[in-house]
């Protein structure tokens, strides 16, 4: 059967036929986009990376403190490793330091990142410049001056690496460049603070032309400017501001700062060095050319060559000039003050030396024994465990395992479904039988006999609920509200929904149904709800989308979960944590609303509440698991041309006309399912009026958008 444009039947056979001729290849092509889904996870309060399976790929820039090390992801997300030593008498360290004392409202926002001594700083995309210090009670300073065109930023400062005692000083300072020159400097060195206003970095020296690039040490400053003159200003106690004479008559191309030494690279490709030099780091090696980055520490240089491989020298004390045998090319370079970090030309990101306070754990691998994990299907959240699915039907999970949550039995058969509360875990094999594991003081692993033929699971924390194939609903577990006294006329169910104390079913005609605790009106749907497509719950209030794409909310408000925003776009489906909401729309952009907690607060006296973080102006998210605390998504990295094209094959055919067909009235019930690809019109359900739509959009397709009418109130019939 040809693919290059529409066809014209003779007969209903012919039809048909054509039908059947395209089947083996539909299904091959979607088995040829198995790649592109991308894995994430983060903390929904203080937006905090999650370690997870899949590979952390998408970096694009990276800086080193002295013991920990950061990195910005392309949706503006930080990441951090590395957590300060306990100190003997303040609140800090240990347990409650990194990575969820970074801004949260940073997170997913921004767009430049510096890390000095023992802080650092975020440019936010609407022009706040946050800083922040590596403590347990986090000090986030928001500077009062909205930055904006920010070129680069450089920070800075001295102290110590362990406070011995209650307040010993620190000086950290915050160089801003712009991109058309100006440059600000914020705090200033121990020269400065103490009153020696000639060593300070806030002297600025006359620049004799616009600065192009800026550097930070330990109490010194560097700026190069565009005509590739190198100016050093605050202490020289080491030399490190003095300019050397290979500077004067050749230009430079860039520069960076040690703690009290200097680097810059001449126009030749070869490097310069000087100041402090008790370890060799101002030693320059002499083979050493072709070099496009560089990066000092404490008592050690890095350099990256045009080939991406990278050059080290000064003290190896810790390993910090030993990079581990890879054949990665690297594009930039950071160092801390024992330790180096690398960024590859693939967004990756490695890390050798100093690691006592984990700022070298930054191995994109943390979970090996998960490498198999591709392909996925279904995600799930608990409490401190996650579980995905693959396309074998193979099971994984990781994160806390006190009682056995991820301790998948090996006597599982291939799996479709996975769901997670609390500290268990549920699947639903390929026969739609329901296996459950971890903690069962309530009964929620006692999983009935005889139930089979399940289509869909919801975990509360101490009860489950099973969707049946004949649209009945089953519950086990703790029942101390009612929460598993499931109605007993309860018939032609397509979605379930558990919260704490009670559970929500939703019907083929669009109708809700609920039970169990009312406490909070978690279970009392607003009057006249109707024409529900998609449905979810949190601890204590329950949501759902209705086919017109808007949201109602009702129960627990303390933490503003039921607050929908007013200038939602059309949502297609929806879940809640413990106190927060999140949507999914039919772009495949999230939105969220209410609260979250952190997932490992400080001292009870400092337990803090922040507002839910996802990603913003991100589309095309397949799948969204959400937990009591935490988030995992799928994005699809290569979407289709038209969302009519359903086996991505870049064109409209027959073959999506048969994948269509196949799922005629089928409910859209769950974000991967093949029915919500096909809802085009996102009503809820595969129609005819879908159906018009694919045949609008054939033949070879652009990036145009579908055009969809607007919906009317009876659309799932």
């Amino acid at each position: 059967v040809s693919t290059g444009g529409p066809h014209v039947y003779d007969s209903i056979s012919a039809f048909v036929v054509s039908l059947c001729s395209v089947t083996t290849v539909a299904f091959g092509t979607f088995a040829a986009q198995d790649s592109c889904p991308k894995i994430d996870a983060w903390n929904c309060g203080s937006g905090a990376y999650l370690d997870h399976p899949g590979p952390l790929n998408d970096i694009v820039a990276i800086d080193a403190g002295d013991i920990f090390s950061i990195a910005l992801r392309a949706n503006g997300q930080i990441v951090s490793w590395g957590n300060p030593p306990n100190d003997p008498i303040e609140y800090s360290g240990g347990n409650w330091a990194e990575p969820y004392l970074l801004p949260q409202q940073a997170q997913f926002q921004t767009l430049l990142i510096a890390a000095g001594q023992e802080h650092g700083a975020a440019l936010l995309s609407d022009g706040r410049l946050i800083e922040w210090h590596q403590d347990a009670t986090p000090d986030h300073t928001t500077q009062s001056t909205s930055y904006q065109d920010v070129k680069a930023m450089a920070a800075g400062g001295d102290g110590p690496v362990q406070d011995v005692w209650n307040g010993q000083p620190h000086y950290p300072f915050l160089m801003v460049l712009q991109k058309n020159g100006a440059l600000t400097v914020l705090g200033d060195n121990a020269a400065g603070l103490i009153g020696n206003s000639e060593l300070s970095v806030q002297n600025l020296p006359k620049f004799p032309g616009k600065i192009e690039a800026i550097a930070a040490g330990r109490s010194h400053a560097l700026a190069l400017t565009e005509e590739g003159i190198v100016l050093g200003w605050g202490n020289s106690d080491h030399g490190a501001t003095d300019i050397p004479d290979l500077l004067l008559d050749e230009e430079a191309l860039a520069i960076a700062s040690g703690k009290d030494h200097s680097l810059a690279i001449r126009s030749d490709g070869t490097v310069v060095a000087w100041g402090r030099n008790d370890d060799g780091q101002c030693d320059v090696p002499a083979a050493l050319f072709d070099v496009i980055a560089i990066a000092g520490g404490e008592a050690h240089s890095a350099a990256v060559r045009s080939d991406g491989t990278v050059v080290c020298w000064g003290s190896d004390e810790f390993g910090q000039c030993s990079r581990p045998e890879s054949n990665i090319q690297i594009e930039r370079i950071a160092c801390g003050r024992w330790h180096t970090v690398a960024l590859s030309r693939e967004g990756t990101i490695e890390a050798w030396g100093d690691d006592r306070y984990g700022q070298s754990s930054v191995s994109s691998d943390l979970l090996p024994e998960l490498t198999e994990l591709t392909e996925i299907r279904s995600l799930a959240v608990g409490s401190g465990h996650r579980l995905a699915v693959n396309a074998e039907g193979d099971v994984f999970g990781w994160g806390d395992n006190q009682h056995g949550q991820i301790d998948v039995p090996d006597s599982l058969r291939p799996t479709r479904i996975v769901a997670a509360a609390g500290e268990y875990s549920l699947a639903v094999e390929h026969g739609g039988t329901v296996v459950a594991w971890g903690a069962n003081q309530d009964g929620q692993c006692e999983v009935p006999d005889g139930l089979k033929n399940v289509q869909a699971l919801s975990a509360g924390s101490r009860h489950a609920l099973a969707l049946c194939s004949d649209g009945t609903v089953v519950a086990w577990g703790a029942n101390d509200s009612g929460q598993c006294d499931v109605p007993r006329d309860l018939t032609g169910v397509i979605a379930i929904a558990t919260g704490e104390l009670h559970s929500l079913a939703l019907r083929f005609d669009g109708t809700l149904e609920s039970w169990g605790s009312n406490a909070a009106g978690q279970s009392q749907p607003p009057e006249g709800l109707q024409n529900v497509r998609a449905i979810g719950a949190g601890a204590y209030h329950s949501l759902a989308v209705g086919s017109d794409g808007v949201v109602v909310a009702w129960g627990a408000n303390g933490r503003k979960q039921t607050e929908v925003p007013e200038d939602l776009p059309p949502i297609i489906s929806i879940q809640g944590g413990v106190n927060y909401s999140i949507a999914t729309s039919a772009a495949g952009e999230l939105v969220g609303w209410g609260d979250c907690g952190e997932r490992r607060p400080g001292p009870p006296s400092f337990n803090r509440h922040y507002p839910i973080r996802y990603p913003t102006d991100i589309d095309n998210h397949l799948l969204v698991a959400a937990g009591p605390h935490d988030i995992m998504t799928i994005r699809d990295l290569c979407p289709p041309c038209s969302p009519a094209d359903l086996n991505r094959d870049a064109t409209v055919d027959e073959r999506d006309m048969l994948l269509l067909y196949r799922l005629l009235g089928q409910a859209c019930v769950g974000d991967f399912s093949s029915a919500c690809s096909a809802d085009l019109n996102h009503d809820g359900t595969v129609g005819l009026d879908d159906l018009s739509l694919l045949f609008q959009q054939w033949g070879p397709c652009t990036k145009a958008v579908l055009r969809v009418p607007a919906l009317r109130h009876d659309s799932r019939r």
